[in-house]
């Protein structure tokens, strides 16, 4: 009961100051109160985590987000007091700080001054399929495979020399 009346106070305190905060994390803290309010079944961890790096409790509950802050121009990254709070510094480069914050802590980002905005941190995916179309890759594998299979033409002479 205490981490409903948590994630509702958050919830509304997020909807009134929603500037700097990705609305896409919001949305999935609101998400994730509803369904629990709801009794449904929690949010499906694989399916969160194909576009937003989370990482959720055994209960199904959302534990933390991992999000890039932006500084706002001249501003130094406030670790210590980011750290106080409970929010892990993973890096930082120029003006870019990885953020591991724990969702209690999203709506107390509102609140420091050095931060101009905090997006969610995207699960990247691999696109070789884009990378092998344009280094022409794609025409290697295809020669390899005909040749493997004995009818590429331009190999026609090996193969009848075996």
């Amino acid at each position: 009961m205490k981490v409903m009346m948590t994630l509702f106070a958050l919830l509304l305190t997020v909807g009134i100051n929603a500037q700097k905060i990705d609305q896409r994390l919001t949305q999935l803290v609101e998400k994730s109160a509803q369904r629990r309010a709801q009794g449904a079944e929690p949010l499906d961890p694989k399916a969160v985590n194909k576009t937003i790096a989370v990482s959720f409790n055994a209960d199904g509950t959302i534990a933390s987000f991992s999000g890039i802050a932006i500084l706002k121009e001249g501003a130094e990254c406030p670790t210590a007091r980011l750290e106080q709070m409970g929010v892990q510094v993973r890096f930082q480069i120029g003006k870019m700080v990885a953020l591991n914050i724990p969702v209690d802590k999203l709506q107390e980002l509102e609140d420091v001054e050095e931060i101009s905005y905090v997006k969610a941190d995207e699960m990247l995916r691999p696109t070789n399929d884009v990378a092998r179309k344009e280094t022409k890759a794609d025409q290697i594998v295809e020669a390899a495979k005909a040749t493997a299979a004995g009818n590429d033409a331009r190999c026609k002479g090996f193969h009848d020399e075996r």
